[in-house]
């Protein structure tokens, strides 16, 4: 079982895991279930952890708040959508920022902070998990396309994005496509 790391807000991550999206390695899903059985861990999917992001090639002149951003929207877009695990969130304590994300008075990026910069299955419910799964994996989905093409522009890097709600609204449009194309396909397709 991979360790639990207990954070400064009091919240437990796991500090390893079954890495799926931005992983150090980049790793497939057949690759990861395997890691996941040969150390005998919990199949925990790591989505993104931020700091994949702003420990890596981040932008110097930027805060590491930035590194947070793309990940965010894509969690408010679950949130938004009653995809993410509202027993877990609970648990956690995090119902106030749900309900803060969800009157507009803070974003997604502020939930993924409370998060502790890791989004993993733990956070995502059953439909949520399959979604992000098929879109948001780095390595196979469009999400990251998405996200480039529709916020980016000239920017200088993905990591540029302002965190505001219109440009969550606008990518919010773009996600809410791809679910929908998403729930069309038939269950036997992804077997």
């Amino acid at each position: 079982m991979g360790r639990i790391a207990r954070s400064s807000n009091g919240r437990t991550r796991p500090s390893e895991g079954c890495y799926l999206g931005s992983s150090p390695s980049l790793a497939t899903s057949d690759f990861v279930n395997k890691v996941c059985d040969i150390r005998g861990m919990k199949n925990t999917i790591v989505y993104d952890k931020a700091k994949y992001h702003y420990e890596g090639d981040f932008p110097k002149d930027l805060p590491i708040e930035q590194g947070f951003v793309h990940t965010g929207m894509f969690l408010g877009w679950m949130i938004e959508h009653d995809l993410y695990n509202q027993d877990f969130f609970q648990e956690i304590g995090l119902t106030d920022a749900v309900t803060g994300f969800k009157k507009r008075e803070i974003t997604g990026t502020k939930v993924y902070e409370e998060l502790d910069g890791s989004l993993t299955d733990e956070d995502l419910n059953e439909e949520g998990n399959r979604f992000a799964q098929y879109y948001f994996d780095f390595s196979k989905g469009e999400y990251q396309h998405d996200y480039a093409k529709e916020l980016v522009g000239d920017l200088p890097t993905i990591y540029h994005v302002k965190d505001t709600w219109e440009n969550y609204d606008k990518i919010s449009r773009v996600i809410t496509k791809r679910y929908e194309k998403w729930k069309g396909k038939k269950w036997w397709k992804f077997f």
